[in-house]
């Protein structure tokens, strides 16, 4: 086991129909599997939601490998407003954002071409609640 699966925390999701938005709420290490198994249940989820607004609180996710920024990615290019209420969690999203990056696929986030999202996009994405 590599010292940094011993320190990861466990990863956990909500989703929330509300009248006027499908919320995630997110908490723990976005990584490996646990981050495309949140994919995979955003994705079953959005099809109920129908044309609501889709939201993800990403304030308690403390880690995200390379699977979990393809994940963030995937989110930006969909459109779906990420808040957050911590600087770090902010931070974090924030530089999976603006790097020279794989971009998600609709199959498996982790994997695609390359793309380029800039640090300015990344920005506009967040609101701090």
């Amino acid at each position: 086991m590599s010292p940094a699966a011993t320190h990861a925390q466990p990863l956990q999701y909500f989703i929330h129909y509300d009248f006027d938005a499908l919320r995630m709420e997110i908490a723990g290490s976005l990584i490996g599997k646990a981050a495309q198994k949140a994919y995979e249940a955003w994705r079953t989820a959005i099809l109920m939601a129908r044309r609501l607004p889709l939201v993800v609180d990403i304030s308690y996710v403390t880690e995200a490998d390379e699977v979990g920024r393809a994940v963030l990615r995937c989110w930006q290019k969909k459109e779906v407003r990420l808040v957050t209420s911590t600087s770090a969690a902010r931070a974090m999203a924030d530089l999976s954002l603006s790097a020279h990056v794989a971009g998600p696929t609709a199959g498996n986030p982790a994997y695609a071409g390359r793309t380029e999202i800039g640090a300015a996009d990344a920005k506009h994405l967040f609101s701090v609640v």
